[in-house]
């Protein structure tokens, strides 16, 4: 999806166009350009496991 860290700290991060449509259009995610953050801390915890899978 994107690099490393993902979401493991309050920096917003870089997602597939299309992955960053989808989540910002159910709201989980807040976009600010091309950049990304969970809309909320339940969305965080959940998300950053598997940020952290994919990167491995």
């Amino acid at each position: 999806m994107s690099n490393g860290d993902e979401w493991s700290g309050s920096e917003p991060v870089q997602l597939e166009p299309i992955v960053a449509y989808k989540l910002s259009s159910m709201r989980l995610i807040k976009l600010d350009n091309n950049k990304s953050l969970p809309s909320c801390q339940l969305y965080r915890q959940y998300f950053q496991p598997m940020f952290l899978t994919a990167a491995s």
